[in-house]
């Protein structure tokens, strides 16, 4: 998990959650991993072997400045968006 503290895990859960939401709302394909037995490298490798052409990555880091890490897994390029731009 992104952190030990409680309320942390919660809004990160809460935003993965909507975030999801929000993407198959908009009819793409979405796997949400909450799994903290795994990790980032682990989950990138998971997510190549499903067919998946990007990955949608969000840390502390993006959660606390508004942002997602949008990971390209064919082209092995990656680019930071602000989430409203995204969504």
């Amino acid at each position: 998990w992104p952190s030990s503290n409680e309320e942390e895990q919660k809004e990160f859960i809460a935003q993965s959650m909507w975030i999801s939401q929000k993407l198959r709302k908009m009819r793409k394909s979405c796997v949400t991993c909450m799994e903290n037995n795994y990790s980032i490298s682990q989950q990138l490798r998971i997510a190549s072997k499903k067919g998946a052409r990007k990955v949608v990555i969000i840390g502390p880091e993006e959660l606390r400045t508004k942002k997602i890490l949008i990971k390209d897994l064919s082209l092995e390029t990656q680019e930071s968006l602000p989430l409203e731009a995204f969504l």
